[in-house]
């Protein structure tokens, strides 16, 4: 490699190390600071109003940010005078938010905009926090070209699994990179160290704070538009001097080592412009009281094949105005993601944290890609980002996602269970669907019908007919060619990601092969609702397609009801071929598969009866569904186990399942999101029952491997945060029928809440929901599109209502929906709106 030659500098020295050992990572509490801005005028009266009214919380409410948007609706109609009880209010329960001290300096002052931090907050390596990698949170940098991960390793500002100049990582990561500071010659003990990341951007600050002297990153992965600027990852420094007396710093930094085919260079902005710096001290300075430092470092990634950088271009590129350029780029990939107004900043900050997770993720041609540990994109892992990034408004990025699946399966000429992300540039072209033979291997079951229900969803949020029309002959073969078996069965896909948990759960080897003795109740969940849904959108124009499916449809279904539902009125999850063997107990993440998958609808008398059953045997009190750990388990592999562990979409499968059923602890499993998320608001592929940490067995700061289990990961994350929206609204679009469903509830006693943007098609939804324990008041209102029908229900916490207006009139229910007493729907009529119309309903009981 021919470095650049060395620009010169003053001297504070600052160092980047790749580290291959194995590093023990401090953790942090998963609660984070309330840091918002503060409400307007008229929420802080609305505030003072539920006060008055005997509303109390933990948190200070005059703290809570209600969130970004448009002016308030007007209000709802008032009760009728005949209506005698007295509203009652309801406890205000918010999220916890510990304070913490912002991150400040010149370039705070100079770019305030960086100030607007998120309250997801990830403290480690000081005094008192942690020192796992499964307690600490988890965030990254990520362009579509160079990517990192931070927040779990000490120095906290040590960046993780690293690739580029693309995300396929081919053998592995670069190996970990930090800064290390020195003051008056010898290492800074940390005090305390906190991970942030701005608002409405991907860009992120570390800080580490020791007695006299403060190390502070701002890094970003440059999103210009520019190939130069998007191959670094860039870092500006800061050393501040927190002291009394004059201290010298030294920030020491090594070379990047190269990764196979791929090289690094370390830039340096200095005072004559950028260059590369060889191994060794970049910079150091004496600092007096109060003072700081700052300097901009960058790591450029390419092919080992490829060019030095060239000097001139690098000389014009300004860390500042990279920075400016990369937050306009998240405006504006973030433009289209619905709002959440709430009296709880940390709900809105986690729904933006899940959007900045999947975009940070996505490649460069669109696919979004588990990072750590894993990249490539996979077929089952897509199925949460496009699930929420169709229910976000996102559906511009969920189509990339589909876009750059197909590419990438018609480059393999079949359904594949993963791909590599470096798809070549073209089309490719389509194979003779109807000449392939039947599925085999691990895309014999589920996978294939995960492929038609992304493009179902597509459908229904989208209207996007074309896609799936020219997808037809694809679609029907996931479709005509699984394997279905004699009895009407389907087989497991043997890389379903719960399977180990329920190993576990069931006392049986961690690999136990369910594929070698069993049957699969979640395929056959999956390929009914798939089937099924093809179907009905493959009738017009081939009956006989349609016929066809359905006719394949009903067998596995009547199969799946003869053989996984049991005499104790659940789903077994599987079926041992062996019929002496017992059906086997509820499993979490198959038991919520029927409402999840749509096999089956909330009305449907065994779906009331598989939740009963199911939430008796494992339900809890923080609202997750969880199964018991064998005794054998316990405290496996020297870690402290023993409630259990979870997959990281499990809390998204339950309080999905809750809420359709409008079961009473769908609000506890509302709060499970925040539980189970870890300090930066992001979910893994395993996580332990005892304290909700990441299950993670192993750190690879070499990079080699990567973690296990993985972080930061899209497909948990995709799952959770779309129920959380659906909790909330209830949006159930139907873009082909013109029919566009809601049903929105309040949680934690919150008065009011306003989610802005929901997107069916071309049409957009406003919808508002006020009220008390007793009362709820919803303004729906489209504010784009063509005219539709809207389908309001409304959530209440009784059996009936005492009385239900709409548009300030007194009205019938036109159905109810009430599986479970305490708690139930109110169905109104069918109403159309069009784009500037409300429609206004309140229910008291």
């Amino acid at each position: 490699m021919n470095p650049l030659s060395s620009t010169g500098g003053s001297a504070l020295r600052l160092a980047v190390t790749a580290r291959g050992r194995r590093v023990c990572i401090p953790g942090m509490s998963r609660t984070a600071p309330l840091l918002s801005m503060p409400p307007t005028s008229t929420r802080f009266l609305v505030f003072i109003l539920v006060l008055l009214c005997g509303c109390s919380s933990t948190n200070d409410p005059a703290d809570a940010n209600t969130g970004s948007g448009g002016p308030s609706a007007d209000a709802a109609p008032a009760a009728d005078a005949s209506f005698t009880p007295a509203e009652t209010a309801e406890p205000l329960r918010l999220w916890e938010n510990p304070a913490v001290d912002p991150p400040r300096g010149e370039w705070f002052n100079k770019l305030p905009w960086l100030s607007n931090i998120s309250s997801w907050i990830s403290p480690g390596c000081g005094r008192g926090q942690p020192r796992e990698a499964g307690e600490m949170g988890d965030m990254a940098v990520g362009n579509g070209r160079v990517f990192a991960l931070t927040g779990y390793a000490c120095p906290l500002n040590t960046l993780h699994n690293i690739t580029g100049p693309e995300y396929q990582k081919e053998k592995g990561f670069f190996p970990d990179w930090s800064l290390r500071l020195t003051l008056d010659g010898a290492a800074v003990r940390v005090s305390a160290g906190h991970l942030f990341r701005v608002r409405g951007t991907g860009v992120l600050i570390s800080r580490e704070q020791a007695e006299n002297i403060e190390l502070q990153t701002i890094t970003f992965a440059p999103w210009t538009g520019d190939a130069l600027s998007e191959r670094m990852i860039v870092r500006i420094v800061t050393v501040r001097n927190t002291g009394t007396a004059a201290v010298k710093t030294e920030v020491m930094a090594a070379l990047p080592e190269s990764r196979e085919n791929r090289t690094a260079f370390l830039l340096v902005w200095g005072p004559g412009g950028v260059g590369a710096e060889p191994n060794g001290p970049i910079i150091g300075q004496t600092l007096a009281p109060g003072s700081e430092y700052s300097i901009a470092i960058a790591y450029l990634l390419q092919q080992r094949s490829d060019p030095p950088p060239d000097r001139d271009a690098l000389a014009k590129l300004d860390p500042a105005a990279l920075l400016e350029e990369t937050r306009r780029r998240w405006q504006s990939e973030l433009q289209d993601a619905v709002r959440l107004e709430s009296p709880d900043p940390r709900v809105a900050d986690l729904l933006e944290t899940q959007l900045v997770t999947q975009l940070t993720q996505r490649d460069r041609r669109g696919g979004v890609s588990p990072m750590s540990q894993y990249t490539k994109l996979w077929t089952r892992d897509s199925i949460g980002p496009v699930r929420f990034l169709l229910a976000a408004g996102m559906h511009r990025h969920a189509r990339d996602v589909l876009n750059h699946y197909w590419r990438a399966m018609l480059h393999e000429g079949d359904v594949s269970n993963s791909y590599r992300l470096d798809t070549p540039e073209g089309d490719f072209p389509q194979s003779n669907w109807d000449q392939l033979p039947p599925l085999k291997g691990r895309e014999a079951a589920e996978g294939p019908s995960y492929a038609v229900l992304m493009h179902l969803w597509a459908l229904d949020a989208a209207g996007d007919r074309p896609l799936f029309d020219s997808r037809y002959g694809f679609l029907k073969r996931m479709i005509m060619k699984q394997q279905i078996n004699g009895r009407g069965l389907l087989p497991f896909s043997n890389d379903e990601t719960y399977r180990t948990a329920m190993s576990i759960a069931a006392g049986q080897p961690l690999a136990f092969d369910f594929t070698a003795c069993c049957d699969s109740a979640n395929s056959s969940f999956l390929y009914a609702a798939a089937a099924e849904g093809f179907a009905m959108r493959a009738e017009a124009s081939n009956p006989q397609d349609a016929a066809a499916a359905r006719e394949l449809a009903k067998r596995v279904r009547d199969a799946a009801e003869q053989t996984y539902w049991t005499s104790d009125n659940y789903y077994a999850p599987w079926a041992d071929r062996d019929p002496s063997k017992p059906p086997p107990a509820p499993f979490e993440d198959v038991s919520s598969q029927p409402i999840w998958s749509g096999y089956l609808q909330p009305d449907n008398p065994r779906a009331r009866a598989n939740l009963d059953a199911v939430w008796k045997r494992l339900g809890n009190d923080e609202g997750f569904l969880q199964s018991p750990m064998p005794p054998q388990y316990k405290n496996f592999l020297g870690m402290k186990v023993e409630k259990g562990v979870y997959t990281g979409m499990s809390p998204g499968y339950t309080l999905r399942h809750l809420t359709a059923m409008e079961h009473p602890a769908a609000n506890k499993a509302f709060n499970s999101l925040n539980l189970a998320a870890s300090g930066s608001g992001n979910y893994g592929e395993y996580q332990i029952a005892d304290r909700h940490a990441v299950l993670q067995i192993t750190y690879d700061a070499r990079g080699d491997q990567g973690d296990y289990t993985a972080r930061y990961r899209p497909w948990e994350g995709g799952v959770n945060i779309e129920a959380m929206l659906h909790h909330l609204t209830g949006f159930t679009p139907h873009a082909l029928e013109n029919r566009a469903g809601f049903s929105p509830h309040l949680p934690n006693g919150w008065p009011r809440m306003k989610v802005s943007g929901l997107r069916m098609g071309a049409r957009l939804y406003d919808v508002e929901i006020t009220g008390s324990a007793n009362r709820r008041s919803i303004i729906l209102t489209q504010t784009a599109g063509e005219p539709a029908e809207a389908a309001l229900e409304i959530p209440i916490l009784a059996d009936r209502p005492a009385l239900l207006m709409v548009n300030g009139s007194a009205a019938e229910p036109a159905g109810m929906f009430n599986p479970f007493a305490g708690a139930a729907r109110i169905r109104l009529p069918a109403h159309h709106l069009s784009a500037g119309q409300s429609l206004r309903a309140e229910a008291r009981w």
